[in-house]
């Protein structure tokens, strides 16, 4: 296995995480240090992963005493969203509100979302979006939803490659 990247965070919620590189697939380690933050939902992700196929599914998948590891395929033979044409990346923005969209209606409390939602974590793997990054899934309250799907619309749309026109 190689090490492609250690990460250190003290901002909420504490952690450290490994990230490497087998020969076909991605491993991925994370020891949560904050006793605040609540311990990752397995069931609710797992149901998430069964139900949409906008997730990465992972070979391996595992949560106990506050270390999450996951190994999923290797998707690098995908673009990521940054990658693709300024118009491919128009389209698939109607998906990724798609993906908001059933988020929210999945269940009628808290909404788990992915907390990074960042164009580094997303993939275009025969044209459909395919989020990377497990260990970032969480509730939010579902009152405060709609403001994070637009701040989070804003940042993605602000990183879209106009050069590509």
């Amino acid at each position: 296995m190689e090490l492609l990247k250690h990460e250190y965070s003290k901002l909420y919620p504490k952690r450290e995480s490994w990230l490497y590189k087998k020969e076909n697939s991605w491993y991925k380690e994370v020891h949560l240090f904050d006793e605040n933050v609540e311990p990752i939902d397995m069931i609710m992700l797992q149901k998430y992963i069964d139900q949409f196929d906008w997730i990465c599914k992972p070979t391996y998948l595992n949560f106990e005493k506050g270390v999450m590891m996951y190994e999923m395929p290797d998707y690098s033979h995908g673009k990521n969203l940054l990658e693709v044409p300024y118009e491919q990346q128009l389209g698939h923005l109607s998906q990724l509100i798609e993906i908001f969209q059933m988020a929210y209606c999945f269940n009628s409390g808290p909404v788990f979302m992915h907390n990074d939602f960042r164009a580094h974590n997303i993939f275009i793997i025969d044209e459909q979006i395919k989020l990377i990054d497990l260990d970032s899934f969480r509730w939010i309250q579902r009152e405060d939803y709609s403001n994070w799907v637009h701040s989070t619309i804003n940042d993605l749309t602000g990183m879209f490659n106009l050069n590509k026109l």
